[in-house]
């Protein structure tokens, strides 16, 4: 939920006009050079609307998985597969 948290603010920098770049430094303060490749594209396939909706998906994902303890790991696998699918339909 925080690499999303921190997707959503780097995608509300850019779309204040911030580069890719710009904004994946100003969202992630001490990202990793080999992860800022990842973080680019990232902001490039997801807009800050998307990345509210997957906000909204993960919270619901955890929420469900600690009501539901012994179907944690497949209803947190079913969460990212339908992030995961949605981001290569869009991306």
């Amino acid at each position: 939920q925080r690499h999303a948290a921190a997707l959503h603010k780097a995608s509300l920098a850019m779309d204040e006009g911030a580069s890719p770049a710009g904004a994946a430094e100003s969202g992630f303060p001490r990202l990793h050079f080999s992860r800022k490749g990842s973080v680019e594209t990232a902001l490039r396939n997801f807009n800050a609307a998307r990345l509210a909706l997957v906000m909204e998906q993960l919270a619901a994902a955890a929420l469900d998985s600690r009501k539901q303890a012994a179907l944690a790991p497949s209803i947190v696998q079913r969460a990212l597969l339908v992030i995961a699918a949605s981001a290569r339909r869009r991306g």
